[in-house]
């Protein structure tokens, strides 16, 4: 019993957190700010933490057997309470900086992962810090109370650059075989003018297998983007959270590449049919292209933009996803404005004739699309 006793009290003095001094370096090997969770009410889930987010606590857990060797650092203010797995371990009589070995978490709670949850009554989130923390000399990236760069761990990087180097290869084999409409459907000149020409892209229907091979790649883009961005804001990203589940950077890929390439293909038969209830058979074809490239052009942009933002070395806080909903949606309201140019010049008919089809074609799935995203 004394040995047993004795045991537990060497384990817990292991878990006691450790200063950092001021002499002390280290480098950043995770930022774990991007896993904070907080309880949603209304969903009755753990959600992505958000800054604009009311809470008194965050959670989130650490992957023990991801980062052995490494230390657990957390930067807290006075008067915040920090547990691991439920016990509280300790609370801050002011600002403090903290180090736990992440092996001995490992040896003490003999698990592959752990969960901690820091609380406060007067909860400072811009105060506090979480870091998976590599220590030693010579290596001190400090400046003030935040770091100077912040370095991605390898697993999240390797799964960035496989994701982006199949989608650009797919992109290079669809210039190499489909040069002439690879072309026409990139151009962004074309796209964005008001005279529409798709001669050659009209020479193949919506639903031929070659337009179908460029939907797949329009939704292989969007799907690329929420993986980069998924993986640069940590495991999961808020949106998932509106279907009431939680799923992997990779999941949500997927999820979002079924998505768009389902509804792209639905649009064909929509168009159609609110064409022929409207009298535009002639406008669907140039409708469905008009639209597709505007949205393959774009779909292409958030792509590229996804991997510029994963490679920086900026620290993006959680707001980015506020950023993203904000410019999706100026997008699609440029997309709107430019099928009613596009279509009026095409048509040549009433202008509230027009507004009217638009309405049910274009306007009213807009505002499910908003509406979601505003949720």
């Amino acid at each position: 019993m004394r040995k047993l006793f004795l045991l537990s009290i060497i384990l817990g003095l292991g878990l006691m957190p450790n200063r950092l001094s001021a002499s002390e370096g280290f480098s950043v090997i995770k930022d774990l700010r991007y896993s904070w969770k907080n309880h949603e009410p209304n969903l009755k889930i753990l959600v992505p933490y958000l800054s604009t987010s009311s809470v008194p606590a965050v959670t989130f857990d650490l992957n023990l057997n991801q980062y052995m060797g490494a230390e657990l650092m957390l930067i807290v203010p006075a008067n915040h309470s920090i547990y691991i797995e439920t016990a509280l371990m300790t609370v801050t009589e002011r600002r403090d900086t903290l180090l736990w070995s992440v092996d001995s978490l490992r040896s003490y709670y003999d698990q592959p992962s752990i969960n901690l949850i820091l609380y406060s009554k007067s909860w400072d989130s811009q105060g506090v810090s979480s870091w998976v923390v590599q220590t030693g000399d010579n290596v001190l990236v400090e400046t003030g109370s935040e770091l100077s760069e912040i370095y991605r761990s390898k697993g999240e990087n390797d799964r960035m650059i496989l994701a982006s180097l199949t989608i650009l290869s797919l992109m290079v084999i669809f210039r190499t075989y489909l040069y002439r409409l690879f072309h026409e459907y990139f151009l962004v000149s074309k796209s964005i003018r008001v005279r529409q020409n798709f001669e050659l892209i009209a020479a193949q229907s919506p639903l031929s297998l070659i337009t179908i091979g460029f939907i797949f790649l329009y939704a292989a883009f969007l799907a690329g983007a929420v993986l980069n961005l998924g993986l640069k804001l940590g495991e999961t990203s808020h949106w998932v959270a509106y279907f009431g589940f939680l799923p992997s950077s990779e999941v949500q890929a997927l999820l979002v590449f079924a998505i768009a390439f389902g509804l792209m293909i639905l649009k064909v038969p929509l168009i159609g049919l609110m064409a022929r209830v409207f009298g535009f058979q002639k406008a669907i074809e140039v409708h469905f292209f008009a639209y597709f490239r505007l949205s393959l052009l774009i779909s292409f942009f958030a792509f590229s933009a996804s991997i510029v933002v994963f490679v920086s070395s900026l620290d993006f806080v959680a707001d980015l996803w506020f950023v993203v909903k904000l410019v999706v949606l100026i997008f699609l309201l440029i997309r709107l404005v430019l099928m009613y140019l596009i279509l009026n010049n095409n048509l040549g008919v009433k202008k509230l004739h027009l507004i009217s089809y638009l309405c049910s074609s274009e306007i009213i799935p807009l505002i499910i699309i908003v509406k979601t995203l505003l949720r």
